[in-house]
């Protein structure tokens, strides 16, 4: 009898600091709710007209709606527009940027700025040493190119020699991944 293979189901994690951030929220919604009951209470107490008591609720409510977006939005969406216009100046060729770490940055977005700054290092590291490789080799090559067209050679000897370079950037291109 042929053993069916076990469904593996996928489990998904999340992080201690967005658990943290997450169940920060909630607390400060709940505490903004709480405080609009016992605001709407005391509304109730001092105004009988029903209407005027609940627009006033209503606008508090609001408020606490507005005040709250506006100071999550901040705290998620800042940092990442921030990111974006960092990341737009490097892409504009200031490969020597790296992007800034603030204090008061999620330390999720810490570790995931960390490896954006390692991997635009490693950019630059494997650049320089391509363009230095790439200039070492060339250079000589150029000079002797140069050299055998000073010496005034025919066209077939001039265009071997061409040929030859041709291959050689090439061979070069596909071994580095240019």
């Amino acid at each position: 009898m042929e053993e069916k293979p076990k469904k593996v189901y996928q489990r998904h994690y999340v992080a201690k600091e967005i658990r943290l951030s997450i169940a920060f929220i909630i607390i400060w919604a709940l505490l903004g709710g709480v405080l609009m009951v016992f605001f709407s209470k005391t509304i109730g107490d001092y105004i009988t007209n029903g209407l005027l008591a609940f627009a006033l609720i209503a606008i508090g409510y609001l408020f606490l709606v507005v005040v709250l977006s506006v100071l999550f939005t901040r705290y998620f969406i800042g940092p990442f527009d921030r990111l974006l216009s960092e990341i737009r100046f490097i892409k504009k060729g200031h490969f020597d940027k790296k992007l800034k770490i603030r204090l008061r940055d999620d330390q999720r977005l810490k570790n995931f700025i960390d490896e954006v700054n390692g991997l635009i290092e490693m950019i630059n590291t494997a650049t320089s040493v391509n363009k230095e490789e790439f200039r070492n080799t060339f250079n000589k090559e150029l000079f002797t190119l140069l050299k055998l067209a000073e010496s005034n050679p025919s066209a077939e000897e001039l265009s071997k020699a061409v040929l030859a370079l041709q291959t050689k950037v090439e061979t070069f291109s596909e071994t580095h991944s240019l």
